[in-house]
């Protein structure tokens, strides 16, 4: 979930002097909202475009007037050259049952095209809908879905407060799962006949491996961060105008831009938020080595778990790069997966247990692009996966409503993380 840092120091405020004005578009928009109308097609009779940039913009909850900021950005990167390369439809559900809004951001800023009834923006079917609608809109050579919300790793995201508020036996209801994601994802795809290119999570803590892989096979690329991210997130003034000037970007070339870009932003205008100047792109072609890699590394170390019990407890302890709040409990547990298997290697003289944590480094290594602030070098590398410190944590975190092993993710059924975790939980720790 996007979080707050703390008010930024003179001179720090340029990113944000958009925000009044944002806030007044906001309002006018909420007013004109209220008479939902049908869904208009977008402009299907358009020729292709080199991007179509999709956003997925969530704000049916308290990061609302933050989605009108991020489109105000997004509008002055294209105003910077005007050059027409990107098209960028939107879908923009707002805080409260007034409706939501479908329209697309240009140089001028976002324009309006169709009320929409309000929208459960935690279905699947909800994004399936959306991605039909601006990929035969705006066909496009490339397509980017920008997810744009809350986020809790494995755990959920798109939070919709006014789907919460109704009544449901369902104690997730409201709330995304990425399985449900990735459903809505492949739905959306098969209508139209052709999958996007890279999904962005503009969301905290979805840079994981449970998200990358349950997303194997739906893109070629996937932008996310480890660790929290603020409001601001990437500086879109500056990352739109560069695809919009350079249309013949690869796609991982984007995914770069956009990572180094938050970076800088974080050490420039935004220094306040600079602890979690984290963010990587993904080559999901990559992505079923280094599962692969982590479940030997899991079977290895459930082989003698009681014996080295205490090494993988002090490897997941150093690795956890959680900040004390927003998750369940106060924490999410989530650890690095390199620094995990650097630090296993480090604490356990075994040479297949050594073979494997060489091959989950190298996997993440190759298969990322990850750029963070000097104070998180050596610490954060791209990816992290679940790892509670305890049962009782384990069961807090996963007991009754988020069960890591139960709810549908395709790493605990295709891995033995999972089982190497209960394993961890049930061995007793032996004194060398």
């Amino acid at each position: 979930m996007k979080g707050y840092l703390g008010p930024k120091k003179e001179g720090q405020m340029h990113r944000s002097s958009h925000v009044q004005r944002c806030l007044l578009a906001l309002a006018v928009a909420l007013l004109l909202a209220l008479g939902a109308a049908p869904a208009a097609p977008g402009a299907g009779s358009q020729s292709a475009a080199p991007w179509t940039f999709m956003v997925y913009l969530d704000g049916d909850n308290n990061l609302d007037a933050w989605g009108a900021y991020t489109l105000d950005l997004m509008a002055q990167g294209l105003a910077a050259g005007d050059y027409g390369n990107v098209a960028i439809p939107v879908l923009y559900d707002h805080y409260g049952d007034g409706g939501a809004e479908q329209g697309i951001v240009t140089a001028e800023g976002f324009v309006k095209l169709a009320d929409v009834p309000e929208p459960d923006m935690s279905s699947g079917d909800t994004l399936a809908a959306f991605l039909e609608w601006a990929m035969e809109g705006w066909p496009a050579e490339r397509y980017v879905l920008d997810v744009w919300d809350h986020g809790a790793g494995w755990y959920y995201l798109c939070s919709d407060s006014t789907t919460q508020a109704q009544e449901s036996d369902d104690p997730l209801h409201g709330r995304m799962l990425v399985d449900e994601l990735a459903r809505g994802i492949r739905a959306g795809e098969a209508a139209v006949g052709r999958p996007v290119d890279m999904v962005l999570f503009e969301a905290c803590n979805m840079g994981m491996v449970e998200v990358s892989y349950e997303l194997g096979g739906l893109c070629d690329v996937m932008v996310g961060t480890e660790l929290t991210q603020d409001y601001e997130g990437i500086p879109w003034e500056r990352t739109m105008a560069t695809l919009d000037a350079t249309p013949g970007l690869a796609t991982m070339g984007l995914g770069k831009a956009m990572c180094d870009d938050l970076v800088w932003s974080y050490q420039t205008q935004n220094k306040d938020a600079s602890m979690i100047a984290a963010l990587s792109a993904i080559d999901m072609s990559a992505q079923e080595e280094l599962v692969a890699a982590l479940d030997g590394l899991a079977v290895s170390l459930a082989s003698n778990m009681k014996a080295w019990r205490g090494a993988v407890g002090g490897a997941a302890g150093a690795a956890r790069n959680q900040m004390g709040f927003g998750g369940v409990s106060g924490y999410f547990w989530f650890a690095d997966a390199y620094r995990f298997a650097d630090e296993v290697g480090k604490r356990i003289a075994d040479a297949r247990v050594d073979r494997w944590c060489v091959r989950v480094k190298a996997a993440v290594a190759n298969g990322l692009y990850t750029a963070t602030g000097k104070n998180l070098v050596g610490k954060c590398y791209g990816l992290s996966i679940a790892f509670p410190p305890s049962l009782s944590a384990y069961n807090v975190a996963c007991w009754p409503i988020f069960d890591y092993a139960g709810c549908g993710l395709d790493f605990t059924a295709d891995t033995h993380w999972d089982e190497m975790l209960r394993a961890y939980y049930g061995a007793k720790a032996k004194h060398r």
